[in-house]
């Protein structure tokens, strides 16, 4: 009876961890924060984006979100 319920617990653990992405990717996230163009006295010139993302601390996040 007991190994019944281990091969289940065991069995449960391993479909649990079948969905959660490579560590590698939890580590290296792909964010596709936008490219600037800057002239030489560092103002934005232009940005190159699919998707405008910007860095934003955690703490600057409205708790509304």
């Amino acid at each position: 009876m007991a190994a019944v319920f281990l091969v289940a617990v065991i069995g449960y653990v391993i479909f649990l961890f079948q969905g959660l992405p490579p560590l590698e990717k939890l580590e290296n996230p792909d964010t596709a924060i936008a490219t600037e163009v800057r002239s030489r006295d560092g103002a934005v010139l232009d940005k190159y984006f699919t998707e405008n993302r910007t860095w934003v601390p955690y703490d600057e996040i409205s708790p509304h979100v």
